[in-house]
């Protein structure tokens, strides 16, 4: 299989958030076999939320079930394994964390086995949106940030540092690189702008013919305006082999295009146009013909 050139050497998967940072999904819950009530929805879009379970207090091993509508599964499973001798000396501050697979629009429920519910524990949920665009990166630095902890224990061993316990784990994106393209990157523009607010010029089509069946030669009844404007052609009762003919001026060069009618429905011409000579069609078809600037 013949390999695509390519100056990428990952990908990023980045995300533009609605509302900034975690949202809460569940707040603490003592661990039951099924959770459905207090849970709140996931916001992360059409794309869908990652979410992040975190288990507080837990005493013996078991599963997490995720249960909703998600992609690319609506369920997965967390084992969630026995806590160490340190995690059950401080169970409020000693966590099992786990980072959902699957990117959810919708959540159910949250199953926990019976070791679990027996041992009792609390559990948390949070979401946060899910990635959208596949960011190509042509250099990528992350910094993977683990603090340290060590207790201050008097066993009268010289050695201060017997128990370090990697707390947690924080890595990030310094920098990245990539090749950015207009079709691909316009995440890029709403990122340095913000989304844009649309607004048509005029605020209503500008009708150039009016609405009527298609006649050797059609009547032009309003001319476009300056600084020019895409026609837009809507057309019905339609019939095998309806055609038009739009003869003009493009950028003040003359122009003529044909088009070509496949079906009722909705066609743009191609060029910007500055005024309209005269319209020709064949075949008997109802039209309205509008205009809008670019």
């Amino acid at each position: 299989m013949p390999l695509t050139p390519t100056s990428a050497r990952g990908q990023t998967n980045i995300a533009i958030e609605a509302t900034s940072g975690e949202q809460p999904v569940l707040a603490a819950t003592a661990v039951a076999a099924t959770i459905s009530a207090g849970i709140t929805q996931p916001s992360g879009g059409s794309v869908g939320s990652r979410l992040r379970v975190i288990l507080f207090g837990w005493t013996a091993g078991g599963t997490i079930t995720i249960n909703g509508t998600g992609l690319p599964a609506s369920t997965e499973v967390a084992t969630v394994p026995a806590p160490t001798p340190q995690q059950l000396q401080s169970p409020q501050l000693a966590t099992f964390e786990y980072e959902s697979v699957n990117l959810y629009t919708a959540i159910t429920n949250f199953q926990c086995s019976a070791p679990l519910v027996t041992g009792g524990g609390v559990l948390v949920v949070k979401q946060c949106q899910g990635g959208k665009f596949n960011i190509p990166d042509t250099a990528f630095k992350s910094g993977r940030k683990v603090p340290t902890y060590s207790p201050n224990e008097h066993s009268g061993v010289m050695a201060r540092d017997k128990k370090i316990i990697a707390t947690v784990n924080e890595p990030d994106i310094g920098t990245w690189d990539s090749d950015f393209y207009g079709d691909l990157s316009l995440y890029w523009v709403y990122l340095m702008v913000g989304s844009p607010t649309w607004v048509t010029i005029p605020a209503a089509p500008l009708s150039v013919v009016a609405s009527a069946t298609i006649t050797a030669a059609m009547t032009i009844a309003n001319q476009p305006t300056a600084p020019g404007m895409k026609l837009i052609i809507v057309a019905s009762t339609w019939a095998s082999g309806a055609a038009i003919t739009i003869v003009g001026t493009s950028y003040g060069l003359p122009a003529t295009e044909v088009v070509t009618i496949g079906a009722n429905g909705t066609y743009y011409h191609q060029h910007r146009r500055d005024n309209e000579c005269h319209y020709a069609g064949h075949h008997r078809r109802v039209w309205l013909v509008g205009d809008c600037h670019l």
